[in-house]
């Protein structure tokens, strides 16, 4: 292979790619014949082909590609991956670098991979090796628990303490469970140090997630199940060998009194109708407000107004400033309360709608400060009105702002047919063909098309109220059966001139009347 070497290095330019093929380092540090011979390969390779053989590249990396022997096995294939790495980043010295830089890379991934479970298995076997030899030394083992939750047995860790649960981190061996009761002589001290430390604790240091959890210092400590109360969830504290009855029990007080303070704090206007407050000197609220208080509570905020279409004919206007004064809002397409569509309440009451119903959509949270959104078509329409939302068209679209785009069609149809206008779309913030799915959504019909001005676009959709609801509103104006002739006599008979029809002449006076000189007078 010398002789082939030296005969090939025949040119200046053949002798500078010499020069590069012998710049390919070493990565093992071998210093044997192994890394001379294979850059004397490649040398002559390129010298005659001007490329590698592929075959040969991939029989290369292949004999790499190996996860059996030692650690220092392991090591000595990533650092000759690592060389033909460098190999494959020379232009044209491949045919395909890009492919075979890929393969290399992966390679070395996966070798990489198994060093370090090698690394940290011998770690956890010397760990283990050194706690054995100490149990035969001594009946008692040290055990301590640092800040972040970490259990130590003589100095050797032995696992995690998260919340109220130890997850120990020590292989299966026959000195397992001795070295597991020795941690455990450590935690009860800790454990009740902690418990205490949640019956301590403020509000804030509680967190709720959307399915109910509760965490405290980044640990989930309990759950949320469901209860005869909508508005107070029964708490279930996570369960833990470590925990005693009593110390659940303790727990489980401190994070009921937590989550009605939450439900206090971000829901206090909704919880109140139940037993609402009435202002001194004012009338009581009526059956029929109490009512709809009733089915605002039992909705979490939020009820169509065509589902309470009875009660609100029979609302009193008395009861109409009181409902106010609670933050209620008497819409044309729902009744809400506009203070609970903040973004912290909506989470809270779709926490408490996901307990008690048992629903549980994957992309049922709205996005923060969102009015509306895309119909993501996995959750129910009494799911968003708990929200405080409802679908519309294709979208999601928050109460308040459904009023809001209702209003603005109404307006128009007030007038009789009507086409989508601009105004309707820049505050809907959609195209005219969603608009005119919303339209339909709030109870308007298309009747017809009229050709666009611009031949290009598309024609022009006419939409009305529904023709059923304009025939009846006609016929309650303005009976439609002729008048009878009695009818006809009393408006003759009332004084009252009759539009298009001669006035009377004046009746003559009789001459013998007594009054007769007063009609000389006047016309005197």
């Amino acid at each position: 292979l010398n002789a082939d070497v030296q005969a090939l290095a025949d040119t200046p330019g053949r002798v500078r790619l010499l020069w590069d093929v012998a710049q390919i380092p070493d990565f093992r540090n071998m210093m044997t014949d192994n890394h001379a011979v294979m850059l004397a390969r490649i040398f002559v390779n390129l010298a005659r082909h001007g490329q590698l053989e592929r075959d040969w590249v991939g029989n290369q990396m292949r004999q790499l590609e190996r996860l059996d022997g030692d650690i220092d096995a392991l090591m000595t294939r990533i650092a000759h991956i690592r060389t033909w790495t460098y190999i494959t980043h020379r232009t044209g010295w491949t045919d395909s670098p890009e492919y075979w830089q890929d393969v290399a890379r992966t390679i070395e991934d996966r070798l990489s991979d198994e060093l370090h479970n090698r690394l940290t298995q011998r770690f956890v076997d010397r760990r283990a090796a050194h706690l054995s030899r100490r149990l035969k030394e001594a009946t008692q083992l040290m055990s301590s628990i640092k800040l972040d939750g970490t259990v130590l047995v003589e100095g050797e860790e032995v696992g995690t303490l998260l919340g109220f649960a130890f997850t120990p981190s020590l292989s299966e061996s026959d000195e397992k469970a001795v070295i597991l009761s020795a941690a455990r002589k450590a935690l009860p001290d800790e454990i009740e140090r902690r418990v205490k430390a949640v019956q301590a604790s403020e509000d804030l240091a509680f967190q709720l997630d959307e399915r109910g959890g509760v965490h405290w210092r980044e640990s989930q400590i309990a759950r949320l199940c469901k209860s005869d109360n909508l508005y107070a969830p029964r708490v279930e504290v996570k369960d833990s060998d470590l925990l005693s009855d009593e110390q659940k029990t303790r727990i489980a007080e401190r994070l009921t009194q937590f989550v009605a303070s939450h439900v206090a704090t971000q829901l206090g206007a909704l919880t109140a109708l139940a037993d609402p407050a009435v202002p001194e000197g004012a009338a009581p609220i009526s059956g029929v407000g109490r009512g709809i208080l009733y089915q605002l509570y039992e909705g979490l905020g939020t009820v169509r107004r065509q589902q309470l279409s009875d009660q609100m004919k029979d609302l009193s206007d008395s009861d109409k400033p009181l409902l106010a004064k609670l933050g209620i809002r008497l819409g044309v397409e729902s009744l809400f309360m506009p203070d609970l569509l903040k973004p912290a309440a909506i989470r809270l009451r779709l926490l408490l709608f996901r307990l008690h119903s048992g629903e549980n959509p994957q992309n049922g949270l709205p996005p923060e400060g969102r009015v509306s959104f895309e119909n993501p078509n996995d959750a129910s329409d009494a799911w968003w009105r708990a929200a405080g939302y409802r679908p519309l068209g294709s979208k999601i679209m928050r109460v308040d702002m459904v009023e809001r785009v209702s209003a603005l069609i109404r307006g128009e149809a007030r007038s009789g047919s009507f086409s989508i206008t601009d105004d309707m779309l820049s505050l809907a913030g959609v195209g005219r063909e969603e608009m005119g799915r919303m339209i339909c959504d709030l109870g308007f019909v298309q009747v017809s098309e009229t050709p666009s001005e611009n031949p290009e676009k598309p024609p022009i959709a006419i939409f009305e109220r529904p023709q059923k609801q304009r025939r009846g509103n006609k016929q309650q104006k303005r009976p439609s059966q002729p008048k009878s002739a009695s009818q006809k006599h009393n408006r003759k008979s009332s004084g009252a001139p009759y539009k298009g029809r001669a006035q009377k002449k004046p009746e003559q006076i009789d001459p013998n009347s007594p009054f007769a000189v007063l009609a000389s007078l006047k016309q005197k």
